[in-house]
């Protein structure tokens, strides 16, 4: 496999029967190639095949027949010659005598070779190639090629030859993604987040269409992953990844390993569109596949799966796909395969084939007449609609992936509400603008943006009350042992006590606020403060965060006996009046008779300590323009009152830094350590087999340091004359949830015994009454149902416990006797 640069842009990689055809047939004379895998441009008639081919082609031509083969080429044209041997970190321009320059500098290519003879190559057999990262870029730390020795120059080169790059693997992933698209367009389009100009499709859409989305080309996201820091590619065989790839594509459609790997490097962009009509249901629309090369789009149709079945336009073929005969599968197949082997075309379903174009349709016959026309035709389109080009310009300038979604999905939406819902709704998203959605693979890992803008018709009284915007900075006081954290920039655009009013007045429209202004005042009278005041006191900035001591790993008896000692949760608040923050502290601390908590402490410095051992230590601290909350052990406040004065924070932690960096809506901001939490969850040996029995690369990612995977969340609202301008940007989001489901399930299934069944030596595991759950969750359930949840319904709790009852009775008595013990020891003390 090899690129080209012909006309200084990089192309392929090809397939060496592919650059051959292309000599042969003329349309290839003079370029620049790399293997897949080098890091070094050399002529296109440094491959001996290639040279080979050239010569046939010019010996045809001028009439003669072929040169005699020889042990080396002969002498060079005059006044020509290799230019000298590419530097380390950096390349010239190209040797004015016509011969080859160096290959392009770091993150660019370099000029095209000039016209003109090539120097003499070296004599006899040609060197390995150069190992490394793939050309594209020219990543630092490649080596230069050394054409007397074959291999990298410099003391760099016996290691250049063993560094692996991720490109293998992910071309035979991009085989299997490739062909995804003919069951689901939508599958394909997420997975391939790419990096070309936006919108190269959507031009084959018509103008009705109002959910778009386009992924714009394969190979440069592929190779885009190379950059993302938290992927360690030395952990993966990507051999491996390659083969099984390869074989589950050629095998499911009967196809050779080099024809499948053509197939899924011809593959060039996708999209999918549609038209959701207003006042119903129905939907029209279709998908289309770009290729950069017929051949290969060709190779994957002479399948037996594939049959052709007429025509659609002036020159759509029309194919079905069948699926493969079940007879033909032999041993264990992957799922992979497997998968690939049962795509199918039913009904109405059509693949039509543009050869002229290279653009496969899909959709039925009805859906694609508008597409087919416009592939053919031109026309109007969707790239020429208002409001697509409005979404365009939100698009990220480096989008892989494109989405649109017009305001007739909002109308389409409303008109199936009821007419309160519907009221409801338009105080949100009344007269909505275009959604554009975007996304972009960075250094951190895959971003994904959303802008869009709302009518304005929630402000209170006209009146804006809060004011989203300005940088965002409170994490320069966050512990650097944070494991996920929220907050928040925003000021009010009326004074504290108009603040107020506003906010009763609202809360007074709704039928459960009737009494709101009684209550508050009331209170305020109480405590002796104005809330108007205090909400004037508040800062711009504020936010609260969870975090782990330094070194906590969770094993089976921190998951089941949480403890105040591992964990410490705080926030932060920035304010603008000490004087009426620490009078309202007073006030509390004056009315707060019988609470579970012994004060002491002064109002700068105010201590909770619990009465009750499941409460956590409370700590309120008032200095430097901040309010400081603490809530953990004493260490554990000690380690976030010095973060709040700019101690070891997360503004060191350059693994955060880069998740939150590249955001541009950070008015509100979450973030979540995934990779800590990933790494310490794998100290379990539990869950370590568990990923190695799903196969999952775990190795492969980056987990602790400064290259750690982490995501992050941001949203962004600016009023903008009568409407909100709203952006959210996100970093590596799928994390956030797979890293909650995980940690969920993890918790659930230790305290039930879903992962083995551990011993406990004080558990008595004699039945009750025949229950069958043992006397320690008997006894547990009959309190909770007695005064358990005491604002929870008899009959509900009857039920629960019942469900609760069977659930218990599956488990083994030792892991289930001591999750018992610990739901006990929740249950209030006078719960008996």
């Amino acid at each position: 496999m090899w690129y080209l640069i012909r006309t200084g842009q990089p192309e392929g990689p090809f397939a060496e029967p592919m650059i051959l055809d292309m000599i042969r047939g003329g349309s290839l004379r003079d370029a620049q190639i790399c293997p897949v895998g080098g890091s070094t441009w050399m002529p296109l008639a440094g491959h001996p095949p290639f040279a080979e081919a050239l010569r046939n082609v010019q010996a045809a031509q001028s009439g003669y027949g072929p040169p005699p083969q020889q042990g080396a080429y002969g002498a060079p044209p005059a006044a020509s010659g290799y230019g000298p041997p590419p530097q380390q970190g950096a390349y010239g321009a190209a040797p004015a005598a016509g011969g080859y320059g160096p290959p392009p500098q770091q993150g660019a290519y370099g000029a095209p070779p000039q016209s003109g003879g090539y120097g003499a190559p070296p004599q006899g057999a040609y060197g390995a190639p150069p190992g490394g990262q793939p050309p594209f870029g020219a990543p630092a730390g490649s080596q230069p090629f050394n054409a007397q020795q074959g291999a990298p120059t410099g003391q760099a080169g016996a290691q250049a030859g063993k560094a692996k790059s991720k490109l293998p693997m992910i071309i035979g992933i991009g085989a299997v993604l490739g062909v995804l698209l003919f069951g689901g367009c939508g599958y394909a389009i997420y997975s391939a987040i790419f990096k070309q100009p936006a919108s190269a499709l959507a031009k084959f859409f018509p103008e009705s269409t109002n959910v778009y989305v386009e992924c714009t080309g394969f190979k440069p996201m592929m190779l885009g992953i190379n950059k993302v820091m938290f992927i360690d590619n030395s952990k993966l065989d990507d051999k491996k990844a390659i083969q099984e790839s390869e074989d589950a594509l050629a095998k499911s459609f009967g196809l050779s390993k080099d024809d499948a790997i053509l197939i899924a490097l011809g593959l060039r962009g996708a999209a999918v569109g549609g038209d959701v009509e207003k006042g119903s249901k129905s939907k029209q629309g279709g998908a289309i596949v770009s290729w950069d090369s017929t051949k290969a789009a060709e190779k994957l149709l002479s399948s037996k799966r594939f049959s052709t079945n007429g025509s659609l336009g002036k020159n759509g073929r029309v194919y079905e796909l069948k699926e493969r005969d079940s007879s033909e599968d032999t041993g264990t197949i992957s799922p992979t395969e497997k998968a690939l082997s049962r795509l199918h075309t039913s009904g109405n379903d059509k693949i039509v084939w543009f050869e002229k174009q290279s653009i496969m349709a899909f959709g039925t016959e009805e859906s694609l007449k508008e597409i087919v026309d416009r592939i053919e035709s031109g026309g109007k389109s969707l790239a020429d609609s208002d409001e697509f080009a409005k979404a365009k310009k939100n698009f990220l300038s480096d989008a892989a992936i494109v989405g649109f979604v017009s305001r007739d999905v909002w109308d389409a939406a409303k008109s199936n509400m009821s007419s309160s819902d519907r009221q409801n709704f338009d105080k949100l998203f009344n007269d909505a603008g275009p959604v554009a959605i975007s996304g972009a693979v960075e250094k951190a890992g895959l971003r994904i943006q959303l802008a869009t803008d709302l009518a304005a018709t929630n402000l209170m009284d006209g009146k804006e009350l809060l004011k989203m915007g300005g940088k965002l900075t409170l994490y320069k006081h966050f512990p650097k042992e944070t494991v996920a954290y929220a907050a928040y920039r925003s000021s009010l655009g009326v004074s504290g006590k108009e603040a107020k009013e506003l906010i009763l007045k609202e809360l007074e429209k709704q039928k459960e606020g009737k009494d709101v202004r009684k209550n508050v005042t009331e209170a305020e009278s109480e405590l002796g403060i104005d809330f108007g005041d205090v909400l004037g006191a508040v800062g711009d900035e504020g936010g609260f965060g969870v975090m782990a001591r330094a070194g906590y790993t969770p094993t089976m008896e921190t998951i089941t006996k949480f403890s105040w000692d591992d964990f410490g949760v705080y926030s932060v608040q920035e304010i603008k009046d000490e004087a009426i923050i620490k009078k309202t502290v007073a006030a509390f601390k004056a009315k707060a008779v019988g609470a579970p908590f012994t004060m002491t402490g002064t109002d700068d410095d105010l201590v909770l300590d619990p009465k009750d051992a499941s409460l956590p230590r409370i700590e309120l601290v008032t200095k430097k323009k901040r309010f400081v909350l603490a809530a953990g052990s004493k260490d554990i406040a000690a380690r976030i009152l010095a973060a709040a004065d700019g101690k070891d924070t997360l503004d060191d932690d350059k693994g955060h830094l880069a998740a939150i960096d590249p955001l541009e809506a950070k008015s509100l901001l979450l973030w979540v350590d995934v990779g800590r939490i990933a790494d310490a969850a794998l100290k379990d040996s539990t869950v370590r087999t568990m990923a190695s029995k799903a196969e999952f690369p775990v190795d492969a990612f980056v987990l602790t340091g400064d290259k750690r995977l982490s995501s992050s969340f941001g949203l962004d609202m600016k009023r903008d004359g009568d409407r909100y301008v709203y952006r959210l940007d996100g970093m590596n989001l799928p994390f956030i949830g797979a890293v909650g489901a995980g940690a969920f399930y993890f918790s659930m299934s230790q305290a039930l015994g879903g992962f083995g069944k551990p011993s406990y030596d004080d558990v008595d595991t004699t039945t009750n009454s025949g229950s069958g759950v043992g006397v320690v969750c008997e006894a547990y359930l009959q309190r909770f149902e007695r005064c358990g949840l005491p604002s929870v319904p008899a009959a509900t709790k009857r039920q629960i416990v019942g469900q609760t009852r069977t659930l218990y009775a599956r488990q083994s008595p030792a892991v289930r006797d001591a999750a018992c013990r610990q739901l006990q020891s929740s249950l209030p003390a006078n719960c008996r």
